[in-house]
C-alpha cells in the first residue's frame, strides 16, 4: 500500500511539473505593437502546418492567410507543415468518400490562395503516410501524383515520390531552404515495399550525410530547414500534457464527455513521457533524427520549421532557431520553459520577413476563436 501511494504522489509530480495550458507566453523580446517595419521585405516565408481537415478553425486561419498575404508584391512562399490531409493522407480511389474529401481540402487551400504570386509547398506530415501506418509510401505518392494533376507550376509536394530529401530552395542571395521528410525517416521502412525506389538517398545515414554536405556548401547563408516534426517541442508531442488529459482523458476520444478519470488518466501521459510513442521525440527513430540533425547543424545557426504540435511557438535551443508553427485546423496545450520565447495554444500561422540588409524577423499571427482577421502578437528579429 505504502508502495502504490508513494507512485501515486510521484505520478502527481510529474503530471503538475509538465502541465500544459492554453495561456499565451511572451518570454523573448516582442516587438509586435511596434509593427510597422521602415522597409518592404525582400522576401517572405508564410508558415502553416496540420490545416488537412476542413473545420471553421482551418476555414477562418486560411481567410486570415489568404487576408496577409493579399498586398505582397515581394517573391514569398507558403509551406504547408505536413499533415495536409487528415485523417491518413489522400485515399486510393476505390474509397471514392474519403478520396474526395482529400482532393477537396487540397484544392481549397490551393484555390484560396490563387491570387498569391509566390510559391505554394506542402511538405509531407505523419498522417499524409496513411497515419505513419502500413501503406503510407503509396498514400504520400497519390498526394503528390494529385498536387501534380493540378497543374500549376507553383504548387508542389516537397519532397516528392516518397523520397526522404533534402530538397534545396534558394530563397534569395542570403538564404536557402532544405526541405526534408521526416515521416520518412521514421515510417517503419519493412513493411513498406519499393520504400526508396528511384530516390537519390537510400538510407538515414545518406540523409544526414548530405545534410552535412549542403550545410557546409550555404554556410555563408542563412540556412532553413523545413519539415514536418520539430526537434523539439512544449507541446504534447515533446512530452507535456495539460490538466485536461491528466483527469479527463476520454475528451481525446469524445469532445464532450468529461468523465474524471484522475490517476488513471494520467497513465497515457505517463506512458508517452516514459516509454514513448513513435510520433513523440522519445520516440526511438525520432529520437535517432533529431539527434542527429542537432549534431549536424551543431556549429552553425539554423531556423527550424515544423508542424506537428498543434500550436505556434518560437523555441530557442543553443544557437538553432526552432520554430512550430502546427495550429492550421487543431490546437494542443503549451507548457513552458526557459527556451520558449513565445507559445499560444490558439490558431494562426507564422511568417518570416527577409530584408535587404540581411536581416529576418519572424512574427505570429493569430486567428482567435470565432475571428477570421490575423492579430499580430509577436514579433521578433532573429537576423540582424
Amino acid at each position: 500500500m505504502r508502495h502504490l501511494t508513494r507512485f501515486i504522489f510521484l505520478l502527481f509530480c510529474a503530471m503538475w511539473l509538465s502541465c500544459a495550458t492554453g495561456k499565451l507566453y511572451i518570454n523573448g523580446e516582442n516587438d509586435a505593437l511596434n509593427s510597422q517595419q521602415a522597409e518592404q521585405p525582400i522576401y517572405t516565408l508564410y508558415a502553416i502546418g496540420d490545416a488537412g481537415e476542413q473545420n471553421d478553425q482551418a476555414k477562418a486561419v486560411l481567410h486570415a492567410l489568404v487576408e496577409v498575404t493579399a498586398d505582397d508584391t515581394q517573391p514569398g512562399m507558403v509551406l504547408f507543415l505536413g499533415d495536409n490531409i487528415y485523417p491518413a493522407g489522400l485515399a486510393d480511389a476505390s474509397d471514392q468518400k474519403s478520396r474526395q474529401y482529400g482532393e477537396e481540402v487540397l484544392t481549397s487551400q490551393v484555390n484560396a490562395l490563387s491570387s498569391y504570386q509566390g510559391d505554394l509547398v506542402f511538405v509531407p506530415g505523419n498522417h499524409d503516410w496513411n497515419e505513419f501506418k502500413p501503406g503510407g509510401l503509396d498514400a504520400i505518392k497519390r498526394e503528390g501524383e494529385f498536387i501534380k494533376s493540378l497543374k500549376k507550376s507553383s504548387v508542389s509536394l516537397l519532397p516528392e515520390d516518397g523520397c526522404g530529401g533534402p530538397v534545396a530552395r534558394e530563397l534569395n542571395q542570403d538564404a536557402v531552404l532544405l526541405i526534408l521528410d521526416s515521416q520518412w525517416w521514421i515510417q517503419d521502412w519493412d513493411k513498406e515495399p519499393r520504400m526508396n525506389e528511384g530516390c537519390a538517398i537510400k538510407s538515414r545515414e545518406g540523409l544526414i550525410n548530405r545534410l552535412h554536405e549542403l550545410f557546409e556548401k550555404y554556410k555563408d547563408r542563412q540556412i532553413l530547414v523545413a519539415m514536418h516534426h520539430p526537434l523539439e517541442s512544449r507541446g504534447p508531442h515533446g512530452g507535456y500534457f495539460s490538466f485536461q488529459d491528466h483527469v479527463f482523458p476520454l475528451t481525446k476520444l469524445v469532445d464532450w464527455l468529461y468523465l474524471p478519470l484522475p490517476v488513471i488518466g494520467s497513465f497515457y501521459p505517463w506512458y508517452r513521457q516514459v516509454i514513448g510513442h513513435p510520433q513523440d521525440q522519445n520516440g526511438k527513430a525520432y529520437k535517432e533524427m533529431s539527434e542527429s540533425i542537432l549534431e549536424a547543424a551543431s556549429d552553425q545557426n539554423i531556423i527550424f520549421l515544423s508542424g506537428h504540435d498543434h500550436n505556434l511557438q518560437y523555441l530557442k535551443h543553443g544557437t538553432q532557431d526552432i520554430i512550430v508553427s502546427g495550429s492550421g485546423s487543431k490546437q494542443n496545450a503549451i507548457a513552458d520553459g526557459p527556451e520558449l520565447m513565445y507559445g499560444h495554444k490558439t490558431g494562426g500561422f507564422m511568417t518570416l520577413d527577409f530584408y535587404k540588409n540581411g536581416s529576418i524577423v519572424l512574427s505570429a499571427f493569430e486567428v482567435g476563436k470565432g475571428s477570421t482577421s490575423p492579430t499580430l502578437v509577436f514579433r521578433q528579429r532573429l537576423k540582424d
